[in-house]
């Protein structure tokens, strides 16, 4: 889920204060976090699971989207296994399966570093690296 703050983050785990040295080191960036949720996240966002992945992203954009309507369950646009879309002129293609497009600047090719903070784990490295774990 995509978060303005970390205020939104809290309203969304059950332990903030086990990955907080994290969020302050590295939030706003491309770190999602994957942390145990709590009775705010629907079993529809999670597919059942009992986890979540937070992140507040580096973006004026998404910013404002988020401040102003508060946390969203996000998926990557891509089809799983396929390449990462970048640009907003491939992100059309799905235009008839998204409820919404913002159109912003091209991104980098690499992703988010997602991080299991009860497991100590780096699920996939993406820009940003972690140190100390």
């Amino acid at each position: 889920m995509l978060c303005a703050n970390l205020e939104q983050v809290k309203s969304l785990v059950k332990d903030y204060d086990a990955f907080k040295d994290l969020a302050k080191t590295y939030w706003p960036e491309a770190l999602t976090i994957i942390t145990d949720k709590n009775d705010n996240v629907p079993d529809f966002v999670t597919r059942g699971s009992l986890k979540v992945g937070v992140r507040i992203p580096n973006d004026p954009v998404a910013q404002k989207i988020l401040t102003t309507f508060g946390p969203m369950a996000v998926t990557s646009l891509n089809i799983s296994s396929e390449p990462a879309i970048l640009k907003y002129e491939e992100a059309l293609a799905f235009k008839d399966d998204v409820d919404y497009l913002v159109k912003g600047p091209d991104l980098n090719a690499l992703s988010s570093t997602v991080f299991d903070v009860e497991n100590k784990l780096i699920l996939r490295q993406g820009d940003i690296r972690i140190k100390n774990t």
